[in-house]
């Protein structure tokens, strides 16, 4: 039994259209396993920077805290009222 051409190209385009939907198959289950995947990167990124981020901000609270105690002092000591000379007479 010898295939005609034609046969052979039908048979070619039914396998490839087999394929093309094993393909898609594919690509969607990856789409959805990526999808949850980025999602437990941004969750664990999230998290990396809320750690990294706690003692920078409490260090910032520290350094405007002693800078303000620091201005307070400057500012309640140039404020000061030089005491009254006693005259001489």
């Amino acid at each position: 039994m010898q295939l005609s051409t034609e046969e052979v190209i039908i048979i070619l385009q039914i396998v490839a259209f087999v394929l093309l939907l094993v393909l898609l198959y594919h690509l969607i289950f990856a789409a959805v396993s990526l999808r949850k995947v980025l999602k437990r990167v941004d969750t664990v990124t999230d998290q990396v920077e809320q750690v990294l981020l706690k003692p920078i901000s409490m260090a910032d609270a520290t350094v405007d805290w002693i800078s303000g105690m620091l201005e307070g002092a400057h500012k309640k000591h140039t404020h000061k009222k030089a005491a009254p000379k006693k005259d001489a007479n």
